[in-house]
């Protein structure tokens, strides 16, 4: 089964294409988009982890005393995808030298002779094709390529393809030429990912590609059982249109501190009680902020817990269902007396939440506050299959790094993106109990379109604990004429990709 699985945004990305006679490599703005071969059900969606995602509750230990939280899986990575194949992007794909049935193009070899013919034009070579043989199998074998269209971004591979591509199918690499028209492909095999890149330099935005499916059906002779010779090679290769939509959202943090005045500006009367705080005008470092200030800080700062909460407003219209949503922001430091990696999570709504426009007395980006935000959100770092709900269940989870971190995760200055959509694959049992069979889902929170709250995965530990890790995020507000990129292109966003047609 192949299918998209996710998708993150980066400032720069390597991407892998064929200029028609060598692989050139570019360095751009880009959204990946994974492409996944499973090897059978897989119950945990990609990121989370094949193991300990649901972290056991530990036994009782001899003390009497209870033992602790197993812990979260660790975060899924992108799998190697093999090499590269050159295939053309042309109808009726041609196979040289491997010789099929015998073409009647093929001399001599049209009569089927066990040594074949020595072949026409068209290479009809090979003419004895797999009857020369005792024994024969099969093999099939999948690779992708993409088109972009004229204009707009570039689309290409994520994957290095090594050295100059080979010529043997099945092999990493592959070239096959017919009209010229060349595209680099790359191999994909079971459990294995094929990320590609929509890209240009600057400022990115949507349009449309052609993810294509090529399928190598080969059956290959012998006649002692090891030495095995391709005899016989159909090609089918399918298009699917994918479409890249942009859509810009609106932000706000929400924080536990009460203060005198607003975010910016103080009380006109310090008599007045304290009082939430709505920073939707809010610029400082980025505008938007998510993680605990504990008391014990060197600075005093008051901040508390803070959240971001996304509003996506009007998405555009598509007439196809959405095969992966992708929030992005651009995230933009921490401070020196909080610096720390950031887990965050994205969460939804419950479509009964008080809160929750459009419901009657909902707040809006400019009126909510710590509160009155979304009151069905409690954020927990553990994800559980068939949960039904994204308030507690965070449907992604990123790692938003310190300024003196070598981790991986999303550094000061690139993109904190947050796959909205978690494919996985849901076990069907019959009335024994007994799993007979899997059904893919790729679930999107119901309330993504009204609302989306990133929040620290870990909240409930940092503010019994008293932590103190704060990270910035860039909003609406902040303006961004006459700066540089990526702060040129740093309107949050939410990427819509929808019409991939492959399960």
């Amino acid at each position: 089964m192949i299918r998209l699985v996710s998708g993150s945004e980066y400032k720069a990305r390597k991407a892998w294409s064929w200029n028609g006679t060598q692989l050139i490599a570019s360095q751009d703005h880009s959204l990946e988009l994974v492409w996944r071969y499973t090897a059978g059900p897989e119950t945990t969606p990609y990121g989370f982890g094949s193991t300990g995602s649901t972290g056991s509750t530990g036994s009782t230990g001899s003390t009497g005393t209870t033992g602790t939280t197993g812990t979260t899986g660790t975060t899924g990575t992108t799998s190697g995808s093999g090499g590269a194949m050159i295939v053309t992007k042309a109808a009726g794909l041609v196979v040289p030298a491997i010789g099929t049935t015998g073409s009647t193009s093929g001399g001599s070899g049209s009569t089927g002779s066990t040594t074949g013919g020595t072949g026409g034009t068209t290479g009809g070579g090979g003419g004895g094709g797999c009857s020369a043989f005792t024994y024969t199998q099969g093999q099939i074998y999948n690779y992708v390529y993409v088109d972009a269209p004229t204009g707009g971004p570039s689309v290409g591979i994520g994957t290095n393809p090594g050295s100059t591509p080979g010529t043997t199918i099945g092999s990493n690499t592959y070239i096959q030429n017919a009209d010229g028209a060349n595209q680099m492909c790359s191999l994909l095999t079971p459990g294995n990912n094929v990320a590609v890149e929509w890209h240009t330099s600057g400022t990115l935005v949507g349009g449309t590609f052609k993810f294509h499916l090529i399928t190598f059906t080969v059956t290959q002779g012998s006649n002692d059982q090891v030495n095995w010779t391709n005899c016989n090679v159909q090609v089918q290769d399918t298009p699917y249109l994918v479409t890249v939509a942009k859509s810009p959202c609106n932000v706000t943090s929400v924080d536990s501190r009460l203060a005198y005045g607003d975010g910016d500006t103080p009380p006109a009367d310090a008599n007045t009680s304290p009082r939430p705080i709505n920073f939707s005008g809010n610029l400082y470092k980025g505008g938007a902020f998510v993680g605990n200030m504990g008391p014990g800080n060197s600075q005093s700062d008051r901040s508390g817990t803070a959240r971001v909460l996304i509003y996506p407003g009007t998405l555009p219209t598509q007439t196809t269902p959405y095969a992966m949503v992708i929030a992005s922001l651009l995230h933009t430091g921490d401070p020196i007396y909080a610096d720390a990696d950031l887990l965050v999570g994205a969460y939804c709504p419950t479509t009964t939440d008080t809160y929750l426009l459009p419901a009657a007395g909902a707040p809006t980006i400019s009126t909510v506050v710590w509160a009155n935000q979304w009151e069905s959100i409690h954020p927990t770092p553990t994800w559980i299959p068939n949960s039904g709900s994204y308030s507690t269940i965070p449907i992604s989870l990123t790692t938003l790094l310190g300024t003196q971190s070598t981790a991986t995760g999303s550094a000061i200055g690139d993109y904190a993106s947050f796959p909205l959509t978690a494919v996985y694959d849901n076990p069907n049992y019959n009335a024994q109990g007994v799993i007979t069979s899997y059904s893919t889902v790729a679930a999107i929170p119901a309330t993504f379109s009204q609302g989306i709250c990133i929040a620290s995965a870990n909240e409930l530990a940092y503010q019994a604990n008293g932590t103190s890790i704060f990270h910035w995020l860039m909003s609406q507000n902040y303006p961004t004429a006459g700066l540089a990129y990526p702060y040129n292109d740093a309107q949050p966003r939410l990427w819509i990709v929808t019409g991939t047609g492959l399960n």
